[in-house]
């Protein structure tokens, strides 16, 4: 009856402390620590009996500020935020299994809620239950219990699943839903690798095809958490995984060099593709200390251990290739737009590994090769199947424009460019302001020429 009156106000973590050993001692007659799963467990059935047909912002607050957020100060004034642990309260916990149980008892709670009350003016309980499934998600996840890893796994995955389901029968979008789904399916996929590494020699090609699937599943969400909001997070994770996966990948052929490329399939180049459109994309991307780190971490992998830092190989790789492919199926051919782009990118890494920046300092003849890929790819006729597609295609016409800055291209080809990249972003529901940037520089570029109907 208590919680009908507004009592809960935010206090020093010491009085805090000193409530609850107050409140632990009159409940139970115990220390706080031996009951703190008992206390919590007991709240949150309190709460949600007061809130069984919707609730107020204040309940949402004090749930999520117990048993989700690591502190007042991570909420943002939407209640959102950017979290990468659990709240103290859970972190006290005495156990893995008794953190697991309160948030079980809570998601399960919350999820039978929303399962009976409509979305319509619902909107608060629908975000905070889809966020307390998703964390439970995340802490199965987190187990380092290994002889329950596989069980964990599944919980992980069936929590974050809920979480999406809540969340779309509410009718929202929310890129944090779509990472901790992502990372769910991906320590699943990390899981699968570790094992086979250790027993390469039983690895058999459908295991690898059920991997692949895994994985594709896995990088989905990470491609939704992408399209939502969450561009850096979900790129390094998206990134980390397939490379990852690539470096298990080739140990598994016996790829030993940039010339056993070719061992690869179609699918798995274009995974070596997104590695490459990846690392492009956030090394043109404000990133902070940390993500900075792991990204030249990766890279510095993926130098060494995909591409042999032998980037002239992989040169005479694609080049071999887009011409024998073009010989048996001609200039439209699927295959052709990733090995272009993957043409494309050594080129420029071969800059790059020569201390030499490659979009002031680039001969002639690399620009024109590069050009000449890009453009065609840009221009392909190749129906693109998903937003991601969309994605590696604007990133195409980004890295044009920047080298065809050296070039003696005509301004109205670049126009062209700047105008496919703008009408590419609105097909797949894509924001990003530079495609407006080169079309404004372009077109008045173009008038200083006497262009008037570039004004």
């Amino acid at each position: 009856e208590t919680l009908q009156v507004r009592l809960y106000c935010e206090k020093h973590p010491l009085i805090s402390l000193e409530l609850i050993k107050q409140c632990s001692q009159k409940l139970y007659g115990a220390n706080y620590q031996e009951n703190l799963k008992e206390i919590s467990e007991e709240l949150i059935e309190k709460i949600l009996e007061i809130n069984q047909k919707g609730i107020t912002l204040y309940y949402k607050n004090l749930l999520e500020r117990l048993f989700v957020y690591k502190n007042a100060a991570d909420v943002d004034e939407k209640g959102y935020t950017d979290v990468s642990e659990f709240s103290p309260l859970i972190l006290a916990l005495p156990s893995q299994t008794s953190k697991e149980e309160v948030m079980c008892s809570l998601a399960a709670g919350v999820k039978k809620v929303v399962e009976n009350i409509s979305p319509r003016g619902n909107e608060l309980y629908f975000k905070m239950a889809a966020h307390i499934c998703g964390h439970l998600g995340r802490l199965y996840k987190a187990s380092t219990v290994s002889l329950e890893s596989m069980k964990n796994s599944r919980e992980s995955i069936r929590w974050c699943e809920n979480a999406e389901t809540i969340m779309k029968k509410g009718g929202f979008e929310d890129a944090y839903i779509y990472h901790m789904y992502g990372t769910s399916l991906s320590k699943q996929c990390q899981d699968a690798i570790k094992g086979w590494n250790d027993e390469l020699e039983n690895c058999s090609a459908e295991n690898i095809e059920q991997l692949e699937a895994d994985l594709e599943k896995a990088i989905s969400k990470f491609d939704e958490a992408i399209y939502a909001g969450e561009f850096v997070r979900g790129c390094i994770s998206k990134l980390s995984l397939l490379m990852e996966y690539m470096k298990f990948l080739m140990k598994w052929k016996k790829i030993g060099s940039a010339d056993e490329l070719q061992k690869l399939s179609a699918e798995q180049r274009g995974y070596i593709r997104d590695i490459d459109d990846m690392i492009s994309m956030l090394d043109d991307t404000v990133l902070d200390g940390k993500d900075r780190s792991r990204l030249l971490n990766l890279q510095g992998k993926y130098k060494s251990e995909i591409i042999f830092n032998n980037y002239g190989k992989a040169i005479e790789y694609y080049t071999n290739s887009i011409d024998n492919i073009v010989k048996k199926k001609g200039e439209d051919a699927e295959e052709l737009y990733i090995l272009r782009s993957g043409l494309a990118s050594s080129i420029i890494g071969k800059y790059f590994q020569n201390k030499k920046n490659p979009y002031l300092e680039m001969e002639e003849k690399d620009v024109a090769r590069i050009l000449e890929a890009l453009e065609k790819n840009i221009f392909s006729t190749v129906v693109l199947p998903d937003r991601w597609e969309h994605q590696r295609r604007c990133n195409d016409c980004y890295r044009w424009l920047r080298i065809a800055k050296q070039s003696t291209t005509a301004v109205r080809t670049g126009i062209k460019v700047a105008e496919k990249w703008k009408e590419l972003q609105k097909e797949a529901w894509l924001r990003d302001p530079r495609p407006y940037y080169y079309m404004a520089v372009l077109n008045y570029l173009d008038a200083l020429d006497g262009y008037e109907d570039s004004l």
